[in-house]
């Protein structure tokens, strides 16, 4: 019996596994997130982590519309990739080619650019649990920033897999693939902290 994504890192053999149903008509006050039908909560980011959010929201919005590239949305906004993985990404945007996947309660399908802020708590989910996921589904392009180590990370799907594309530690800026022209300055990224 092969392993699945979420037993790589996790032992998931007393797991109750639930669907996007259960998710959908869940009256639990909790985020939580739905990986191979595995519940995982999670608690609520501190203000580090929203402050990124927000900026890097801010950042890829401005520039999505200023070059008519499609829609960006920020966390709290579900992706359902199929009836056992629902995520909440910190960041997403699907391309106008694609916009059909964009619906009033949620993306229906791989969005092309996801971005989660790690957190202390979500070291494990967001490089690993995550990365492999959105690797599974075809996200074209996820980012992950980590404050704490002023680094950002940039991977690109190329031939079905996630290869490091861009990477600034400390100083330097990022560039996405995804979106030409479109860079990001850490000393930028960081000066906007509270």
């Amino acid at each position: 019996m092969t392993m699945s994504l979420i037993d790589n890192y996790m032992d998931t053999s007393s797991e109750k596994r639930y669907t996007v149903d259960d998710y959908l008509n869940s009256d639990e006050n909790e985020i939580w997130t739905l990986i191979e039908g595995v519940k995982i909560t999670s608690p609520s980011p501190n203000l580090i982590h929203q402050d990124f959010v927000f900026e890097l929201y801010s950042r890829i919005s401005e520039y999505s519309k200023k070059k008519g590239l499609g829609k960006t949305i920020g966390a709290p906004f579900d992706v359902f990739f199929d009836q056992s993985d629902v995520v909440q990404p910190d960041v997403l945007l699907v391309m106008n080619e694609r916009k059909n996947l964009v619906r009033l309660n949620g993306v229906f399908g791989a969005p092309d650019l996801c971005v989660e802020v790690v957190s202390p708590s979500s070291v494990a989910m967001d490089t690993l649990i995550k990365k492999d996921l959105y690797e599974r589904f075809g996200v074209k392009e996820y980012w992950i920033v980590f404050p704490a180590e002023r680094v950002i990370e940039i991977f690109t799907l190329e031939d079905g897999r996630f290869v490091l594309a861009s990477h600034c530690d400390g100083e330097g800026s990022v560039s996405s693939r995804l979106l030409p022209g479109f860079t990001v300055a850490v000393a930028d990224l960081w000066n906007q902290e509270a």
